[in-house]
């Protein structure tokens, strides 16, 4: 009788551990693919953000889901926006819905900044926890004028798109130090003291931010795509 006893509370605590568990898949794009260069895009534009919401806990979803966003850009953070609700859907663990939203590149949360601005979008739901974020690859926005304080720091890089070397040209009378390499969820995924040449070989495919400093805590930084 023990050992029965035991076992139906052996099950019973793992049956509470079981827990849907919502988070981002890595995968996304960004229309018009302009928004992401130094070309930028005006304020008052709309950009499309394609997503995907995946069950990452070991329970079976049932429930809405709000998809919130906010715009970091430096020491700069917007308020929390709401730009999405589902209507009720079930997802097993491991299953991901596909969303799309629209948002609108206004001065109140988008910045015109040599470092662009990272969109951040979470999911939120009464019928599960949040376990993380995604965050895009810097939008740019071209101010009034159409000069974009971006290219003021842009570093020159060639051949773009690259499968081996990386060559970077310097600006006469610059001391560089070091070399730093983000992928698209902007982390640091490779740094290496400056050379004019850059191995990115080993890289798996896809687009890049690379950013060089000087010795003077300045930052020059650019964009990449590593091919087959």
């Amino acid at each position: 009788m023990k050992t029965i006893t035991f076992i139906i509370s052996f099950f019973i605590s793992l049956s509470s551990f079981a827990q849907a568990k919502l988070g981002m898949n890595n995968f996304y794009t960004i229309t018009p693919a302009s928004a992401t260069t130094t070309v930028g895009i005006a304020y008052n534009s709309n950009i499309t953000i394609r997503c995907a919401v995946q069950n990452k806990g070991n329970a079976v979803f049932n429930g809405n889901i709000n998809l919130l966003r906010s715009i970091v850009s430096g020491t700069f953070q917007s308020t929390t926006l709401l730009t999405y609700t589902t209507a009720a859907v079930t997802l097993n663990p491991g299953d991901t819905i596909n969303l799309v939203f629209n948002d609108s590149v206004t001065t109140s949360s988008y910045r015109q900044s040599g470092n662009g601005n990272t969109v951040v979008v979470w999911p939120v739901s009464s019928a599960a926890s949040t376990i993380d974020s995604l965050r895009t690859i810097p939008i740019y926005t071209a101010g009034p004028n159409s000069i974009h304080e971006f290219e003021k720091n842009e570093l020159i890089i060639y051949p773009n798109p690259a499968n081996q070397l990386l060559f970077i040209k310097p600006e006469q009378g610059v001391d560089y130090k070091e070399i730093r390499i983000y992928d698209i969820q902007m982390k640091v995924i490779m740094k290496t003291p400056f050379n004019e040449s850059v191995d990115i070989s080993k890289l798996p495919v896809g687009l890049y931010r690379i950013n060089v400093s000087t010795t003077k805590e300045k930052e020059y930084t650019s964009q990449f795509t590593k091919t087959d």
